[in-house]
């Protein structure tokens, strides 16, 4: 009997990719390149803290409420996970200075940082699994 095609849709076939990922694979100096776009997006980040923008944003998580998972970048406050992603990722690209790529035409920084460092608090992993969710995001990128 002949294999039968199973055709997979894009999301599939990203999530097949994501699992299969052999991070032990992934060489040190990609981890050091990492470290260096992270520290660079973190200051980006605290710079654009008291903007406007995220200034509304956490006023609108105090009336939304919710759970404290996850840290603010620049403030001694925590909101849910998704709360926290989306004011932290406001605050580094509120002065525009976060990261570019022409290859992928957009700023690969400020769209993987918030979600991934707000879930590695929230789930206490370490560092490195911070870094490796960046790593394997920006490839999916």
């Amino acid at each position: 009997m002949g294999k039968v095609m199973v055709d997979r849709t894009l999301t599939e076939e990203l999530a097949t990719f994501i699992v299969d990922t052999d991070t032990d694979s992934i060489p040190e100096d990609v981890y050091g390149h990492a470290k260096v776009c992270f520290q660079d997006w973190l200051g980006v980040a605290v710079a654009g803290a008291n903007e406007p923008l995220v200034g509304k944003l956490r006023a609108h998580s105090d009336r939304m409420g919710g759970y404290e998972q996850a840290s603010l970048i620049g403030y001694w406050q925590k909101k849910n996970v998704e709360q926290a992603a989306m004011i932290n990722g406001a605050a580094s690209h509120a002065l525009d200075y976060d990261d570019s790529s022409m290859s992928m035409i957009g700023h690969p920084s400020v769209v993987l940082f918030p979600g991934t460092l707000a879930l590695a608090e929230w789930r206490s992993h370490s560092g490195r699994d911070f870094l490796t969710a960046f790593i394997v995001g920006l490839q999916v990128a």
